[in-house]
């Protein structure tokens, strides 16, 4: 293998995803059933639709917990809130669906992790902060690598009682036997505990497969061995292939990403913020490149509508290297308006549009959406989604509360959340001539598949209950 990572024949989508004691899911599975449709190059598609507060935004963010774990970034204090009422630790796993055209990879990696509730043990006030840790994580594999069939069988596993990682023959084979290497890796673990985040994916545990790798055979086509090889894989394909939308972040986000497939060291999304703040002159030369093509795609969304930019230097002092940038909206017959003063579903609509023309194109992408119909025209919602499940290339996971996209999409891809905490997630059995929408608003009100969709009082039990209240404030 070549000591440069080479992403442009490589895929990798989301198969796969349980949840344990994720705020109120004790027990939930989707199944994306994703690998088929990777290696046929097809769209693959999931709308989770359902009640508020029935589960369907920590599917989201749980896929923003995994892809913080998967690039080696501390896991944001926030996600404490993830974890169920009452209980003190959390699990995810998730199922990868990996394809490597180059190295004849077809395989499945499973990642499980466990996230628990501890002190901060640098956090000297009463009572101390609480942050999240990475108490236990184990990875595995089975398929194809390098044309060779291999059975099911653990890569990595790291728990917080052990020295580094089980089991010892993939340790030597990953790390090598240097007694020196291998006692700063367990101090490398003790930190990552502490750190919020992933031991095997870390930036230090990285570093010491590829010195391992080229330490054993220092030929530049030396082969690195397929177990180091799918670490790398799913770093890179977190970094750069998999975009997680939280809805909760509550910004307009410009998203932009590295055409660059070809890296040496895998690092963080680019991103650039529509806050205010300072940007350099090379983010606004990749935004120059980018309009173009990006308004005529807009333009045939929203009719008429573009986007434009202005910048200025923030600082006179020639060492500052930061401009002010802006967006407006130009509209024929309307003139120019700060995009700031745009309505909700534009500003949803252009902070993702650039990922979604990618998802569109790139059978190797992963976009993950909260709340995609939000503020968004259903009609114009239904047309994207048709569009993307009938020629797209790559995967889009979205939650959304209209149903009008249900008559527009494959059964297939959709997914209902259910009122059973212990079997949070479910499909509908359908027939080809069904509709799905109206199968659904059925199942509300009568249950279907031994699934219950809706957990509500009756429109009159809500009436009485405003009358009830009304006359209260009286």
């Amino acid at each position: 293998m070549r000591r440069l990572i080479n992403m442009v024949n490589t895929k990798i989508r989301i198969n796969k995803i349980t949840l344990w004691d994720l705020k109120n899911v004790s027990h939930g599975v989707i199944d994306l059933n994703a690998a088929e449709s990777l290696r046929q190059e097809k769209a693959n598609i999931m709308g989770l639709y359902g009640q508020n507060a029935s589960g369907k935004t920590v599917v989201i963010e749980a896929l923003a917990i995994i892809q913080h774990i998967l690039i080696g970034q501390r896991i944001p204090p926030h996600y404490l809130e993830s974890i169920a009422n009452g209980k003190d630790e959390c699990s995810i796993e998730i199922e990868f669906a990996i394809m490597d055209e180059d190295n004849n990879f077809d395989c499945i990696a499973t990642y499980k992790c466990t996230l628990s509730k501890r002190n901060d043990p640098n956090d000297n006030n009463e009572p101390p902060q609480k942050i999240i840790a990475v108490i236990y994580e184990k990875l595995s594999a089975q398929g194809i690598a390098y044309g060779k069939k291999f059975r099911k069988q653990e890569i990595a596993q790291s728990d917080e009682h052990d020295s580094i990682i089980s089991p010892t023959a993939k340790c030597d084979l990953l790390f090598g036997t240097n007694p020196n290497v291998l006692k700063k890796l367990e101090q490398q673990k003790i930190l990552a505990l502490y750190g919020s985040r992933s031991f095997i994916f870390s930036q230090q545990v990285l570093v010491t497969i590829y010195e391992a790798s080229v330490e054993r055979n220092p030929s530049e086509d030396a082969l690195m061995s397929w177990p180091a090889m799918i670490i790398m894989l799913l770093r890179v394909y977190a970094g750069y292939k998999l975009f997680v939308i939280d809805e909760r972040a509550g910004q307009f986000n410009f998203y932009m990403f590295d055409k660059n497939e070809t890296i040496e060291t895998p690092h963080g999304i680019p991103i650039l913020q529509d806050n205010g703040g300072g940007v350099v002159k090379a983010s606004i030369e990749n935004i120059e490149n980018l309009l173009p093509s990006l308004n005529t795609v807009l333009s045939s969304i929203v009719p008429s509508l573009t986007l434009k930019h202005k910048y200025e230097k923030i600082s006179l002092d020639e060492s500052n290297e930061l401009y002010r940038l802006e967006f407006f909206s130009h509209r024929e017959g309307i003139g120019i308006i700060p995009f700031r003063n745009e309505s909700l579903g534009i500003k949803k609509i252009v902070s993702f549009i650039v990922l979604l023309i990618e998802a569109y194109n790139n059978p190797g992408f992963t976009l993950a959406i909260d709340e995609m119909d939000s503020g968004i025209f259903e009609y114009l919602l239904g047309e994207i989604l048709s569009i993307m499940g009938s020629s797209g290339k790559g995967q889009l996971l979205f939650t959304s509360h209209n149903l009008c996209p249900l008559e527009k999409i494959d059964s297939s891809f959709v997914w209902f959340s259910t009122n059973n905490p212990q079997k949070r997630y479910a499909q509908l059995t359908t027939k080809a001539t069904n509709n799905l929408r109206d199968m659904y608003l059925r199942a509300i009100h009568l249950g279907a598949d031994n699934n219950q969709f809706y957990n509500g009082d009756s429109k009159h039990a809500i009436a009485h209950a405003f009358r009830k209240m009304g006359r209260r404030e009286q």
